[in-house]
């Protein structure tokens, strides 16, 4: 083997020099520094330089010479050995790399575990997927650097035989232990992304989501979550819609909140108080559900382009499971009634409150304490849907709850619905500037709110009371 590397390293030109560059995080500098040590043993140092981001002084004007060495560099070589690790600096240095190799054929390659995927930014890239059987490693390092025949992009190479590959040098078993030994991490979590344009977002007045969005994912969350299988170019928001309809109920609800809080991280600059959303309800097993936990994991802007990362973490059956009989019906409804209460109107009570308080010296500050009073109200209603979809996804159902009251309670619970649909529909109308009305419709909200818990938890407790007498 040895032999036939030290052939192949007199067959190389010696009338051009080739710069390769070794992107990698700090903790993986010793992989670095092998690889490193590998070609300049086994390639005339006359023709082939590796450089190291180690090699420049730290100090000024370290990142000009960085980024001199990536502009003049024929090969960049990226170690990716933990998705978990923040990647931003080596995607900048591959980035970096492209732009000044756009108008050349300069190779960017990613060495990585076979058992991982490398950066979905790096995902078009040619790769080198490694174990410590397979020979990959071996194979490129011996036969896929620059060849006088061929010099960028590497040349083919012949078939391989795994025959070959069995005497690795102690030298490549290091860099394979350091790059396969830590093998691909476990994640729980479902994720999928959507990449949508900001003009479509931001050119809708309603919740609904734009028909360019496109949805990917992993194998696991797509199958999971929706029966879809993954595509590299993933799917158009229509065909997707339909899988998700399919697949969970109150969807037009859910994708309403869901844009909503797209809307709000991209457009709103104030730090969000939560990026959750409502409870996903996946009934592909009808008899067994599996809920989930949604929350907007991560947000970036790419060149005209809104990527949103959603994680759906597994709720444990354990805390899910309830009979379906009154006291599962009644203690939804109390925790829906809790949220509505101390998530919602309350908050905005307070918001209000604060905002009256207020004293504009000027029209222009009117005009900013009035915008401010128009947005709290309007994000009522996108957290009233919030709720109303995390209700019906718990498992929420009027008509159940109703089968629960006496004659006389469903008076009263009618009576409360009447009046909640009539403060609801007072609250669309109210005047910006009117404070004053705003809040006093909030005031009879929680009013109301208030005596559907106190409705609610009587009977939930006349329930456990039966249960108690006749368990």
């Amino acid at each position: 083997m040895v032999r036939d590397m030290l052939e192949h390293k007199t067959a190389i030109a010696t009338d051009r020099k080739s710069e390769i560059f070794l992107s990698h995080k700090s903790e993986d500098v010793d992989i670095a520094r092998d690889i490193k040590k590998w070609i300049t043993q086994y390639y005339d140092p006359r023709q082939v330089e590796v450089f190291l981001s180690e090699d420049l002084d730290k100090g000024k004007g370290w990142r000009v010479a960085l980024e001199r060495e990536l502009a003049k560099a024929h090969m960049l070589v990226l170690l990716y050995t933990d998705p978990l690790q923040d990647w931003n600096w080596c995607i900048y240095e591959s980035g970096y790399f492209e732009g000044a190799a756009s108008r050349t054929e300069k190779p960017l390659i990613v060495l990585h575990d076979e058992k991982i995927t490398r950066p979905e930014p790096l995902d078009f890239l040619q790769t080198v997927e490694l174990s410590e059987t397979n020979g990959a490693l071996h194979h490129w390092l011996a036969y896929e650097l620059p060849s006088k025949e061929a010099p960028w992009p590497p040349r083919a190479a012949p078939e391989l035989r795994p025959a070959d590959f069995v005497e690795y040098s102690e030298l490549e078993k290091r860099i394979l232990k350091g790059l396969c030994g830590s093998g691909a991490p476990q994640v729980f979590a479902k994720e999928i992304k959507l990449v949508v344009s900001e003009e479509a977002l931001y050119g809708r007045t309603d919740s609904r989501m734009p028909d360019e969005t496109r949805v990917s994912g992993n194998a696991a969350s797509l199958n999971e979550l929706f029966n879809l299988n993954p595509k590299s170019e993933g799917y158009p928001w229509r065909t997707f819609y339909s899988y998700l309809d399919q697949m969970s109920g109150n969807t037009e609800e859910w994708v309403a909140s869901l844009c909503n809080m797209m809307r709000t991280i991209a457009l709103e600059e104030s730090t969000l108080s939560s990026p959750g959303l409502p409870l996903y309800r996946s009934a592909r097993d009808s008899n067994s559900p599996r809920f989930y936990r949604p929350i907007v994991r991560g947000f970036r802007r790419i060149k005209g382009s809104l990527s949103y990362d959603i994680l759906f973490a597994d709720l444990p059956r354990e805390a899910t499971a309830e009979p379906n009989e009154a006291v599962s019906w009644l203690a939804q409804a109390l925790a829906i009634a809790q949220m509505l209460r101390w998530g919602v109107l309350w908050p905005l009570g307070r918001k209000l409150k604060q905002l009256a308080s207020e004293q504009p010296r000027d029209e222009a500050r009117m005009r900013e304490r009035d915008a401010k009073a128009k947005q709290a109200l309007g994000s009522l209603f996108e957290s009233l849907v919030t709720v109303y979809v995390e209700a019906n996804n718990r498992g929420y159902d009027r008509d159940k709850i109703e089968s629960c009251l006496s004659d006389d309670d469903l008076k009263q619970f009618h009576a409360m619905t009447g009046d909640w649909d009539a403060v609801c529909t007072a609250l669309k109308e109210v005047d910006d500037g009117d404070l004053a009305a705003a809040r006093n419709l909030i005031h009879e909200a929680l009013e109301i709110n208030k005596r559907a818990m106190v409705l609610f938890a009587r009977r939930y407790h006349e329930c456990l009371q039966q249960l108690a007498d006749h368990p």
